[in-house]
């Protein structure tokens, strides 16, 4: 409503046309709006981040923060997160179809994917990699954690952060609970959780728990808007957006090789020797040919 007044007082509007544009793309991606911070926001429209924060205020918002809370608060009451996401895959070229239409979806997902890898490289701080790294190799215990689509990513980092160290496992495995597993650990053990919007509740609950118990969190997640942001140490945010029917995780699933090798890294001779360890049993075990 509020665009549609705009565009038809055209150049009477106070907002002029640059701003009334900006809306109209902020609109259109209602999830990128909520997640996304106002600067990564600011160079995706081609504005200033005060272009954000003057638009917010004439529209009757004390700043850009509570402009975009209106926006989070509708992602996070959005029910329809799959449906609308499948929608927008298979309907967003009705005419086009044969081998044309493959090439244009396999451009599309694959376009997406890329993107998001470019934005979470952009947002990774050297040093914030090197502290994570550091406690997940000196870490007594780490547990890794995730449900429903980010769990293959719990899974995958279980396994090469065990390939490098002992004492590496996916929380709550073997259905004993996530109480059970937690009540093991001890102040200076890591959680290394993955949770994506429309964010999982025991995921966020089991972050807080471990946080007031002393544990060490690191977190994969797609905002600093996220609920885990707030319990973590330290949140690396990997964009889940694109053209797929769920989250698009194979940002994610990068920025994990990234931080498992830094984590190598940190450890240096102890790593190969963790490998060439596992490397034996594997040998007697006659697994690979």
């Amino acid at each position: 409503m509020v665009l549609a007044r705009e565009r038809e007082q055209g150049k009477d509007s106070a907002h002029g046309k640059r701003a009334i544009r900006v809306l109209a793309g902020l609109l259109d991606s209602p999830r990128d709006t909520a997640m996304y911070s106002i600067t990564h926001l600011a160079e995706q429209h081609g504005v200033h981040a005060s272009t954000l924060t003057r638009l917010a205020k004439n529209l009757g918002f004390s700043g850009f923060a509570d402009f975009q809370g209106v926006f989070r608060k509708h992602v996070r009451n959005d029910q329809n997160f799959y449906s609308q996401q499948a929608d927008a895959l298979l309907h967003h070229e009705k005419n086009v179809g044969g081998a044309d239409s493959v090439s244009r979806l396999l451009n599309k997902v694959s376009g997406t994917e890329i993107d998001n890898i470019q934005r979470m490289r952009h947002d990774l701080d050297a040093e914030t990699l090197i502290d994570a790294a550091q406690i997940l190799a000196s870490a007594p215990r780490v547990r890794t954690h995730g449900l429903r689509q980010s769990f293959a990513i719990a899974v995958y980092l279980s396994y090469v952060l065990g390939l490098l160290r002992n004492d590496v496992s996916v929380l709550g495995s073997f259905e004993h609970g996530i109480a059970h597993s937690l009540a093991q650990l001890q102040p200076k053990d890591a959680l290394l959780v993955v949770a994506f919007t429309p964010y999982t509740r025991r995921t966020i609950q089991a972050a807080e728990i471990a946080a007031k118990h002393g544990l060490t969190v690191v977190a994969i997640t797609d905002s600093h808007a996220s609920p885990l942001s707030s319990v973590a140490k330290h949140s690396f945010i990997s964009t889940a957006t694109g053209a797929f029917i769920g989250n698009s995780v194979g940002a994610s699933f990068v920025l994990a090789e990234i931080l498992v090798s830094m984590v190598a890294h940190e450890l240096g001779d102890e790593s190969i020797a963790s490998l060439e360890r596992r490397e034996s049993f594997i040998a007697e075990e006659r697994i690979e040919f």
